[in-house]
């Protein structure tokens, strides 16, 4: 049987300009026995 693969779009912080994930989640994916992958947005930077 194969693994699922579970695709994630993380959290973005504007103060930081960073991405993030909650604490476990991104793991417990892969403990689930799925296979865990960021989906990332491409943002237009403000003129």
């Amino acid at each position: 049987m194969s693994k699922p693969i579970i695709g994630v779009m993380p959290l973005w912080d504007d103060e930081k300009n960073s991405m993030w994930m909650l604490p476990g989640y991104f793991e417990g994916i892969s403990q689930a026995g799925g296979i865990r992958s960021f989906l990332i947005k491409r943002m237009k930077r403000a003129e």
